[in-house]
């Protein structure tokens, strides 16, 4: 009963946590991408939990079904990349996947296998919360585990669809949204039936216009820095600058331990 309670507790601290940094829009929030995927397998529990003990404030997972309905974090839709096995994932069972070994960075193979989804909630639930990036068509299965595992407020769910983001909402209010914007134009629609905890922006409206905007709504600006901004900041940190100088407080990179070093100089992370 002890444990249950402290659970629970955990859990309530947990949600009332996320729903006060999502709102102190004072602070930047950090998202590893697929975990610290630069020292560990990429969507693997090292690298979920070394972002954990990071202190990133969310952690993106990718979550994909085996040929028997389990679900597994990977990215692509086959194991190749990542593995020392080869083909699509949806023609593997999950005790068939167990037999490979993903990838460390450098391409050598780790001790590591393939982890569920429920694999990493049961060990993490309470602790982070994942950006949970669902790329299987069984959307709703999804979903269930998460409700049935009692994870929803260590969850906030990337949907590109504003119906279907209505209908998560629908289903339970405390499901938290990231809200994929193809542009500037969509943004007074999507906030007319909705209101999202982070809107996904890309560069080509990466302005104080649409920041604010967003920000007026009560939402934060979720943008990747990806890619040439963090190749960039690996030479020199202040291009971090550049991805969040026009309002963006969400951002999601490939070298997580190197953001937050640079926000906490610049006073803009706790």
């Amino acid at each position: 009963m002890k444990k249950i309670c402290f659970l629970l507790f955990c859990l309530l601290w947990l949600q009332n946590n996320i729903a006060q940094e999502l709102s102190d829009s004072s602070n930047i929030m950090v998202v590893a991408h697929r975990g610290v995927h630069n020292h560990y397998p990429e969507n693997s529990i090292p690298a979920i939990r070394e972002a954990v003990n990071l202190g990133v404030d969310i952690i993106e997972i990718d979550i994909r079904h085996t040929k028997d309905s389990a679900f597994v974090l990977m990215h692509d839709k086959t194991i190749d990349r990542t593995t020392n096995g080869n083909g699509l994932i949806e023609d593997y069972t999950l005790d068939e996947l167990k037999r490979f070994r993903l990838k460390n960075p450098d391409g050598s193979l780790s001790n590591e296998q393939i982890p569920t989804l429920k694999d990493v909630l049961k060990k993490f639930n309470g602790k982070t919360v994942f950006d949970i990036d669902i790329k299987t068509n069984r959307f709703i299965p999804v979903i269930e585990i998460i409700e049935k595992m009692d994870a929803v407020s260590s969850a906030i769910i990337l949907v590109y669809d504003l119906e279907k983001a209505s209908l998560l909402k629908k289903r339970n209010e405390n499901f938290k949204i990231l809200l994929y914007a193809k542009d500037e134009k969509s943004l007074k629609p999507i906030f007319s039936q909705l209101r999202p905890e982070a809107i996904h922006i890309n560069d080509t409206y990466n302005t104080p216009s649409a920041n604010q905007f967003i920000h007026s709504q009560g939402s934060r600006s979720f943008i990747n820095s990806l890619g040439k901004i963090d190749s960039s900041a690996v030479h020199n940190p202040e291009s971090f600058k550049n991805i969040y100088n026009n309002g963006a407080n969400m951002i999601q990179t490939d070298y997580p331990e190197l953001l937050l070093r640079f926000l906490r100089t610049q006073k803009l992370h706790k």
